[in-house]
């Protein structure tokens, strides 16, 4: 660096404290009078001659005293609004879950009846079913002993005609009857 070294300059200030610190001069942004500010190059700390020097025994600067009020105000703000925010969306979990479940229930109510439905209907069916079979057995049964009837009485007719054939022992002329 092509400057010369004159006490009192305050780059010779700034290199001073660099180099008890070890470190090596850097772009910064530092406020100006238009309230803009210059480039810093990243990963580099600025030179502490550019901040106020204040001892950590010595009450702090109304600066920094207000600093960390704010910023211990801007926590506990911060921490309320988050605990707020938490219940509120608790309580809409609360209510989307007992929503969920009143709805699943009454779905499964309608599940259950609509099967309860069709058992009773398949049971209805069943009955109706077992009633018909019933029904169909006894008329069989009726028809089937009709017949067996019917049958006696011809074999026993045809008996008849048949002892009659042996006592005359002539077959009849006329088989009308």
């Amino acid at each position: 660096m092509g400057r010369k070294r004159v006490e009192g300059d305050a780059a010779a200030d700034q290199k001073s404290t660099e180099k008890a610190f070890g470190t090596t001069p850097s772009i910064r942004r530092t406020a100006t009078s238009t309230g803009r500010s210059q480039t810093q190059k990243p990963g580099q700390v600025p030179p502490p001659a550019l901040k106020p020097t204040v001892s950590s025994a010595t009450n702090a600067s109304p600066v920094g005293s207000s600093y960390s009020e704010a910023e211990a105000i801007a926590d506990t703000w911060e921490e309320a609004k988050m605990e707020k925010i938490k219940k509120r969306y608790e309580k809409m979990r609360e209510t989307i879950l007992s929503w969920e479940n009143e709805k699943k229930l009454i779905a499964k109510r309608r599940l259950d009846k609509k099967e309860g439905k069709l058992e009773l209907r398949r049971a209805t069916a069943l009955q109706e079913y077992r009633n018909e079979i019933s029904n169909i057995d006894k008329i069989a049964g009726k028809a089937r002993a009709l017949a067996d009837e019917k049958r006696r009485n011809d074999e026993s007719k045809a008996r008849e005609k048949a002892m009659d054939i042996r006592s005359k022992g002539r077959v009849p002329k006329c088989f009308c009857c």
